[in-house]
C-alpha cells in the first residue's frame, strides 16, 4: 500500500470530487472513453492509497498520516476527525465506482445500438443519493425496491470443496473445485494410503446483478425515472380522502402550501395555524400540536398510494427493460454487451419479477425465443415480434414495440410460420433437458 500523508489523501479527495461535479451525461462513445480513462484512474489511486481499507485499518492508517503538530490534545476530537475523514474517503470511492458503473452502462447501449430511457437518470456524476432525498420517500423507497430485486441471489452451480485427508495418520487440509471421482484423485496423489475424513462444500451465491455500485447506479435511475411519471398524476389537482381534509387543503392553499403539508410537524406560522384552531382542524395538547385525525389520516392515504405506484412503476419500467433486451438482442450481443453486469444470458428464478411486473408468461416467452434464436433464419426483432403476436398482443402493439411494418411483420410471421410450427415440439424437449441438468 501507497503511504501517503493527510494532506495527499485530502487533495486527491477534492480532485475527485471537483472531477465528478463536472461530468454529466456522456453524449458520445470517445466522451465515455475519456471520462472512463479518467476516473479508472482515480480509482487506482484511491485504491492504491488504501481508501477501499476497511473502517479499522483506514483509522490506524489515518493515525499514522497525522504528524505530532496535527494531533489534537484532546483524544476524542482526534478520533472524531479521523472518523469524518475516514468515511469521506470511503464517500468518495463510492462516488467513483458508481460513476464508472454508470458509464459502462451507457457504453454498452451505445454498442448495441439501442438507448433506454432509464439512461437519462443513471448517476454519472456518482451522486445519487441527494436526488433521491430532494424527490422524497417514494423515490427512495422505489430505490429500495429495485435494488432488493437486483440483490437476489442464486446458489452458483460450483463451488469450493475443502476436504480433509489422513495420511499416515497426520490430517491435511486441501481445497478442490469439484468432487467428482474424488477418492481416485486423493490416491493419485498422495498415495493408497490416504484417506478422505471430511468433504465440506462452500458454496456461493451470484446476485442477479453484479457489484454494489452497478445496482446503486441501476436502482437510482429507475426510481428517479419512476417519479417522473407518478408524480405529475398527483400534482395536477389535490386528491381528497374526506371532507375534513378538502377544508384543511384549502385553507393551506392561500399559504401556498401543499394540501399534503402535516402542519403539525413543520415550523410554526402564527396566521395560518390561527384559522385551523378556529376551524378545528388544529388542537394543542401539553403544547404539542395536534391535527385532526381525519386530516392525518387522508395525507398518510394519499402518502401510501404515491409510495405504492412509483414501487410499481419503477418494477414495471426495470421488467419492461429486460423483458425487452433479451427479446430484441442476440446472445451475441447479450454475452459482449449485457444490459447489466450479471443479465446476459441466463434465465432463472431470480428473473420471476418479469411474471408479475409485465406479463405472467413473461419467463416462458423468453425462454421460448432463447431456445428458438439459433433454430431460425431470422432477426431476434421479428421473431420476438412474431413470438409476441402468438402470444396474443396485437399487431398494433407488435410493430410500434419492435418498431416493424405491417408489411415486415407480416412477413415475418409468414416466414417463421412453418419453423415454429416444425420446430415447437422439439424446442420443448430440449428446453425440458436444459432444466434437468
Amino acid at each position: 500500500m501507497v503511504v501517503r500523508s493527510l494532506r495527499d489523501s485530502t487533495l486527491l479527495i477534492a480532485e475527485a470530487n471537483s472531477f465528478l461535479d463536472r461530468l454529466e451525461r456522456p453524449k458520445t462513445m470517445k466522451e465515455i472513453e475519456t471520462n472512463l480513462r479518467s476516473l479508472t484512474h482515480i480509482k487506482d489511486e484511491m485504491m492504491a492509497a488504501g481508501f477501499n481499507a476497511t473502517f479499522p485499518e483506514l483509522m490506524l492508517n489515518l493515525k499514522a498520516e497525522l504528524t505530532d503538530e496535527e494531533l489534537p490534545s484532546d483524544i476524542s476530537k482526534q478520533l472524531r476527525s479521523l472518523r469524518e475523514f475516514a468515511n469521506l474517503k470511503k464517500y468518495t470511492l463510492n462516488r467513483v465506482k458508481i460513476a464508472i458503473a454508470s458509464h459502462n452502462i451507457l457504453y454498452n447501449m451505445l454498442q448495441r445500438g439501442t438507448v433506454y430511457p432509464f439512461a437519462e437518470y443513471l448517476p454519472y456524476d456518482g451522486q445519487y443519493l441527494y436526488d433521491l432525498i430532494y424527490l422524497g420517500e417514494p423515490a427512495i423507497r422505489a430505490y429500495n425496491a429495485i435494488n432488493t430485486i437486483l440483490s437476489q441471489k442464486e446458489e452458483s452451480k460450483g463451488g469450493e470443496y475443502t476436504v480433509v485427508i489422513s495420511i499416515d495418520g497426520k490430517k491435511q487440509k486441501i481445497k478442490l473445485d469439484s468432487n467428482q471421482n474424488l477418492g481416485e484423485r486423493v490416491k493419485r496423489v498422495y498415495g493408497d494410503g490416504a484417506t478422505i475424513l471430511s468433504i465440506t462444500k462452500r458454496s456461493t451465491e451470484k446476485p442477479l446483478v453484479n457489484g454494489r455500485s452497478n445496482r446503486v447506479a441501476i436502482a437510482s435511475a429507475y426510481a428517479r425515472l419512476a417519479t417522473t411519471i407518478v408524480y405529475p398524476k398527483f400534482t395536477k389537482g389535490p386528491i381528497f380522502t374526506n371532507e375534513i381534509h378538502k377544508i384543511y387543503s384549502s385553507i393551506l392553499s392561500k399559504h401556498g402550501l401543499s394540501s399534503e403539508t402535516r402542519i403539525d410537524l413543520i415550523e410554526t406560522r402564527e396566521e395560518l395555524e390561527d384559522e385551523l384552531y378556529s376551524k378545528k382542524l388544529l388542537f394543542e395538547q401539553n403544547n404539542v400540536k395536534i391535527l385532526h385525525p381525519d386530516v392525518v389520516q387522508a395525507i398518510t392515504k394519499n402518502r401510501k398510494k404515491v409510495n405504492r405506484e412509483t414501487v410499481k412503476e419503477a418494477e414495471r419500467l426495470l421488467s419492461e427493460d429486460i423483458f425487452y433486451f433479451f427479446m430484441t438482442e442476440s446472445k451475441k450481443t447479450r454475452t459482449a454487451y449485457p444490459l447489466f453486469k450479471g443479465i446476459s444470458g441466463e434465465v432463472d428464478a431470480r428473473l420471476s419479477f418479469l411474471n408479475k411486473s409485465f406479463a405472467k408468461n413473461s419467463i416462458e416467452i423468453i425462454k421460448e425465443k432463447i431456445t428458438l434464436e439459433s433454430l431460425v433464419p431470422t432477426s431476434s426483432k421479428e421473431l420476438a415480434a412474431v413470438l409476441m403476436l402468438n402470444s396474443g398482443k396485437s399487431k398494433e402493439w407488435c410493430m410500434q414495440k419492435f418498431n416493424l411494418s405491417e408489411a415486415e411483420l407480416d412477413a415475418a410471421k409468414s416466414k417463421l410460420s412453418p419453423y415454429l410450427k416444425n420446430v415447437s415440439s422439439q424446442a420443448k424437449e430440449f428446453l425440458d433437458l436444459l432444466r434437468q441438468k
